[in-house]
Protein backbone atom coordinates (compact mmCIF):
# COMPACT_ATOMS: atom_id res chain seq x y z
CA UNK A 1 0.00 0.00 0.00
CA UNK A 2 1.57 3.35 -1.04
CA UNK A 3 0.92 6.07 1.21
CA UNK A 4 1.02 9.96 -0.53
CA UNK A 5 3.85 12.22 1.00
CA UNK A 6 1.12 14.07 2.60
CA UNK A 7 -0.56 11.26 4.33
CA UNK A 8 3.18 9.38 5.85
CA UNK A 9 3.78 13.18 7.23
CA UNK A 10 0.45 13.68 8.72
CA UNK A 11 0.59 10.21 10.48
CA UNK A 12 4.25 10.77 11.55
CA UNK A 13 2.89 14.15 13.46
CA UNK A 14 0.06 12.19 14.79
CA UNK A 15 2.62 9.78 16.15
CA UNK A 16 4.69 12.23 17.88
CA UNK A 17 1.85 13.76 18.89
CA UNK A 18 1.05 10.20 20.81
CA UNK A 19 4.28 10.05 21.73
CA UNK A 20 4.34 13.01 23.31
CA UNK A 21 0.85 13.07 25.13
CA UNK A 22 1.98 9.79 26.60
CA UNK A 23 5.56 11.14 27.71
CA UNK A 24 3.56 14.66 29.65
CA UNK A 25 1.04 12.10 30.89
CA UNK A 26 3.77 10.17 32.68
CA UNK A 27 5.37 12.63 34.16
CA UNK A 28 2.49 13.78 36.62
CA UNK A 29 0.75 10.37 37.38
CA UNK A 30 -1.64 12.76 39.66
CA UNK A 31 -2.64 15.91 38.45
CA UNK A 32 -3.88 18.34 40.94
CA UNK A 33 -7.43 18.79 41.30
CA UNK A 34 -9.10 22.19 40.84
CA UNK A 35 -11.87 22.56 43.83
CA UNK A 36 -13.03 25.74 45.29
CA UNK A 37 -11.73 27.51 48.41
CA UNK A 38 -13.63 27.35 51.65
CA UNK A 39 -16.05 29.46 51.97
CA UNK A 40 -16.28 30.93 48.21
CA UNK A 41 -19.07 31.70 46.63
CA UNK A 42 -20.43 33.81 43.35
CA UNK A 43 -22.08 36.99 43.88
CA UNK A 44 -24.95 37.61 41.51
CA UNK A 45 -25.31 41.26 39.76
CA UNK A 46 -27.84 43.92 40.81
CA UNK A 47 -31.38 43.46 39.10
CA UNK A 48 -30.87 46.15 37.92
CA UNK A 49 -27.29 45.48 35.37
CA UNK A 50 -27.73 44.59 31.86
CA UNK A 51 -25.20 43.60 29.61
CA UNK A 52 -23.63 46.36 26.83
CA UNK A 53 -25.93 46.93 23.95
CA UNK A 54 -23.04 45.05 22.11
CA UNK A 55 -19.94 43.06 22.96
CA UNK A 56 -18.06 40.93 21.09
CA UNK A 57 -15.10 38.48 23.24
CA UNK A 58 -12.76 36.69 21.69
CA UNK A 59 -10.97 33.80 22.80
CA UNK A 60 -7.84 32.27 21.85
CA UNK A 61 -6.06 28.98 22.77
CA UNK A 62 -2.51 27.81 22.15
CA UNK A 63 -0.84 24.52 23.80
CA UNK A 64 3.24 24.34 23.48
CA UNK A 65 3.01 27.05 20.16
CA UNK A 66 -0.12 25.74 19.07
CA UNK A 67 -2.87 27.12 17.97
CA UNK A 68 -5.27 25.05 19.64
CA UNK A 69 -8.44 26.99 18.42
CA UNK A 70 -10.39 30.41 18.59
CA UNK A 71 -14.00 31.07 20.40
CA UNK A 72 -16.20 34.45 19.56
CA UNK A 73 -18.95 35.32 21.36
CA UNK A 74 -21.35 38.18 20.70
CA UNK A 75 -23.22 39.65 23.04
CA UNK A 76 -26.30 41.65 22.01
CA UNK A 77 -29.12 43.40 23.62
CA UNK A 78 -32.45 43.54 21.33
CA UNK A 79 -36.06 44.42 21.98
CA UNK A 80 -35.12 44.46 26.26
CA UNK A 81 -33.59 40.80 25.66
CA UNK A 82 -30.08 39.68 25.86
CA UNK A 83 -28.92 37.21 23.29
CA UNK A 84 -25.85 35.23 22.80
CA UNK A 85 -24.54 33.41 19.92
Amino acid sequence: MMLSKFARASLSTAAALLIALAVCAAQNPNPASVSAAPGSRIIPPPTSYHFPESETLVYSVEWLSINAGTATIHLKREAGSEHMR
